[in-house]
Formats: structure tokens, sequence, C-alpha cells
């Protein structure tokens, strides 16, 4: 489905926007070991899982979305919701691949190209990225049974 024609289907549930000012500063912490990081072409995810005993109830994802300032507010304000409506379409492919057990996932996603994206291109690059963390996080949740 081209993303132009998935824009008109909805927005992002509120439950899942990254607001806690604590969660986005953990996520950019270099020397905290509990960050994941993956990247596909112009996007790059940084990731944490939480435990379950600091976990809201009813919460499994909780992401925050930016852009570099290489280019205006009206281009970084266009990637961010560009990326928003990719992360929507494809949350569902996080969501239910997440064992249980695993508590909150909070998620940064970071366009870092230097050059203005084309929607299709940013959509493919994020779902690459999704797939690339699950993996990890998969991984990494079976070795710590």
């Amino acid at each position: 489905m081209p993303l132009a024609a998935s824009v008109r289907g909805g927005t992002l549930p509120r439950r899942f926007s990254l607001k806690r000012r604590s969660l986005v500063k953990a996520l950019f912490d270099r020397s905290n070991p509990e960050v994941l990081s993956c990247a596909n072409g112009g996007v790059r995810i940084l990731a944490r899982v939480l435990p379950v005993d600091e976990t809201p109830p009813g919460q499994q994802v909780q992401v925050g979305f930016t852009a570099g300032r290489r280019s205006g507010a009206v281009e970084r304000n266009r990637i961010k919701r560009l990326l928003r409506e990719a992360f929507r379409v494809r949350k569902h492919y996080l969501t239910d691949r997440l064992p249980d057990g695993v508590g909150l996932l909070t998620l940064m996603v970071i366009y870092r190209g230097a050059t203005p994206p084309q929607a299709e291109k940013l959509s493919s690059d994020l779902d690459r990225a999704l797939k690339k963390l699950t993996r990890i996080i998969l991984e990494k949740h079976a070795s710590s049974d």
C-alpha cells in the first residue's frame, strides 16, 4: 500500500507517544548498555526495553520522532509526519512479535539523511530498520531466558 493512500486511514494514538523526559534522555545516553540501536538508509532507531515492573499497565510501545537540523522547520515537520505515518502503518510488525515478559519498549526514530527523503524511500528504510530491531530484541530476550 503506498504511503499516500494510508494517510487518510487515521493517526498514531496518543498512548504511543514518548513524552517523559527521563525516558527520552535514557535513549540518548551513550553509556547506557540497555540502549539498542539499528539503522537502515537515512533512518536510525534507538530502543530500550524497560522491565515489566516499571511499565504502566496496558502500555507496550512508546515512540518519538526527530529529524536533524540540516533542513528548515517545515521540512523537519514533514519528515516527522512521514515517519509517524510509516510507523503507524507498521507498528503491528513490532507489537505482534514482542514476547511476553517484555516491559515497555521505548523507541526514538531519527531521520539522519542529508537530503529531503521521498515518502516511499523513508517508509522502506523504516520498515527494514523495524525488522532489524525486532530481530535484535527477540535474540536478546531469548538469550536472557
